[in-house]
């Protein structure tokens, strides 16, 4: 599943939710022909009327149960811990992260 967002709308959109004018860059996946694909959760988190939903059933994941055994960085660790405030507070998180790796 994905948001889409057609191409003729996208300033109807920021005009819309003004705070993600400068982010276009970062929350456009792909770019095709009359659409652009945007994170899968994107449209239940900015509510617009110029959002859809695609829906691809040609690929069906599973869950799977794995345990970090790693060690984050301190900027690193901030980011995490900000993550699971949202958690905590909404049950869930949506959307992308963007961070660093933690190569030395």
């Amino acid at each position: 599943m994905w948001t889409i967002l057609h191409k003729n709308r996208l300033n109807d959109f920021l005009n819309n939710h003004s705070e993600l004018n400068n982010y276009d860059n970062e929350f456009i996946l792909r770019e095709m022909d009359q659409y652009y694909i945007l994170p899968r959760l994107f449209a239940s988190t900015y509510n617009s009327p110029y959002l859809g939903i695609h829906e691809d059933n040609t690929f069906n994941g599973e869950t799977i149960d794995i345990e970090f055994s790693g060690k984050l960085r301190s900027y690193q660790q901030e980011g995490a811990e900000q993550l699971k405030l949202l958690w905590d507070y909404n049950g869930e998180v949506n959307g992308l992260v963007k961070a660093h790796p933690g190569l030395s």
